[in-house]
């Protein structure tokens, strides 16, 4: 019998990449005391843990994306996948248009300030009736297909701008991986299998005129599996679920309940450094990225669930998440690295290691923020204050009184897209 073609898929060792991060979290003396201190302020001891966990639980439901403007989004989406469907004269068998990215993870907020938000796609072309032998052809026709809107080409993708004010979207052409010779892609490394290799897409890398590997499904799948690993002892009520349309690829409801406390995580970090960005303490054009956070918490997740790990509260298990998240980035030949686990050997800290340490600088600094920020609100000294403290952090106001929509709002939405859409995202 032939060997396999690739070897037995390892999972990431994401139970000892905890522990390398908690040996050196408990060697930076500042990150102990940090760490001592917010053990204390958790403690059953805690005059207000339950106020505590009812502000969190009010920011979570604040930074929603309202459901109506979700809805608008959808159905410009949609229009757009028709529209791409009968100028490039494909079956509608042959595209499909999946959501990516926070919409797809259920990570999507609002901004603190007027600032847009955008409902990321990935169109995906079978392309067995079609040349694959020329990624930027591919990649160009999309222009014509799109003249009547304002789409301006990205390195990976089009964006649509002339829709809604408060919102755009973006499109990657892609085409499934398996359809790609290896030649023809652009890799850091060599291309192994991962545990979600069957969803991997190839898209188009103007800048290197090649394919890239991409897997938006694996790592939406990625998030949902970790996020079923309950870590937390205390129970919360669960939301109602949302019945998915048959027709349709859904955009998953992003109202997140807030047992479901690694995407509730996810959310308040990409939170915080929103309003640090808002109030100029963080570059926009250097902040951490989305799916950097995204990758480094569900890594820690995945590896404290491995591990056995409980957590008496929300709270606990969020401070373990701030003081580890830094150490979890890794170092790799001499570069810094942060694995993307639906496709092996891409970087999502690649570009730490080209702008002088700017990124990994800012980086620092807003984890060092959260952690403090954290540690203030465990140690406030009466309701009032903490409440204060949590505006102050979040961007909003005690539970008694969430601030009025600024640009965007409170829930989100059902659904969303395309041709003839087999069932879902999860």
């Amino acid at each position: 019998m032939s060997a396999p073609l690739y070897p037995a898929f390892q999972s990431p060792t994401y139970a000892d990449l905890v522990d390398q991060a908690v040996r050196r979290r408990d060697e930076n003396r500042k990150s102990g005391r940090t760490r001592q201190l917010a053990m204390e302020a958790f403690s059953e001891e805690h005059p207000y843990i339950e106020t505590v966990v009812a502000e969190l639980h009010r920011v979570n439901e604040h930074i929603s994306v309202d459901e109506e403007l979700v809805s608008e989004a959808v159905s410009d989406y949609e229009e757009i996948g028709k529209q791409l469907v009968q100028e490039l004269k494909w079956e509608p068998d042959d595209i499909s248009v999946l959501p990516q990215g926070s919409s797809s993870t259920r990570t999507l907020i609002r901004s603190p300030s007027a600032e847009k938000f955008d409902i990321d796609a990935v169109c995906k072309v079978i392309l067995n009736r079609h040349e694959v032998w020329d990624p930027i052809a591919f990649f160009d026709q999309f222009k014509p297909a799109l003249a009547n809107r304002k789409a301006i080409a990205k390195n990976r993708c089009w964006r649509i701008e002339d829709l809604n004010s408060r919102y755009y979207v973006e499109f990657t052409p892609s085409v499934p991986m398996k359809l790609i010779p290896a030649n023809l892609l652009s890799l850091d490394r060599q291309l192994t299998p991962t545990r979600y290799s069957d969803s991997a897409l190839a898209v188009v890398d103007r800048a290197t005129q090649k394919w890239k590997p991409s897997n938006p499904e694996g790592m939406t799948q990625w998030v949902d599996d970790q996020s079923k690993r309950n870590l937390v002892l205390m129970l919360f009520r669960e939301a109602a679920g949302i019945e998915a349309m048959d027709s349709v690829k859904p955009v998953p409801d992003q109202s997140v309940p807030l047992s479901d406390t690694l995407r509730v995580a996810i959310r308040l970090f990409k939170r915080h450094r929103d309003m640090m960005v808002d109030r100029g303490e963080l570059l926009a054009e250097t902040k951490p990225i989305s799916i950097l956070i995204v990758t480094l918490l569900t890594q820690c997740y995945e590896g404290l669930a491995d591990k056995g790990k409980t957590y008496h509260n929300h709270i606990e298990l969020l401070s373990d998440l701030v003081d580890l998240m830094p150490y979890m980035v890794e170092i790799r030949a001499g570069m810094w690295w942060v694995e993307n686990p639906t496709v092996a050997g891409e970087n999502f800290a690649e570009r730490w290691n080209t702008d002088s340490g700017e990124r990994k600088c800012a980086f620092d600094q807003w984890c060092m923020q959260l952690q403090a920020d954290l540690l203030e609100i465990l140690q406030a000294e009466d309701k009032a204050a903490l409440a204060e403290r949590v505006r102050r952090a979040f961007g909003t106001t005690s539970a008694s009184a969430p601030t009025p929509p600024k640009g965007l709002a409170s829930k989100a939405p059902s659904s969303v897209i395309v041709q003839p859409a087999k069932q879902g995202l999860a």
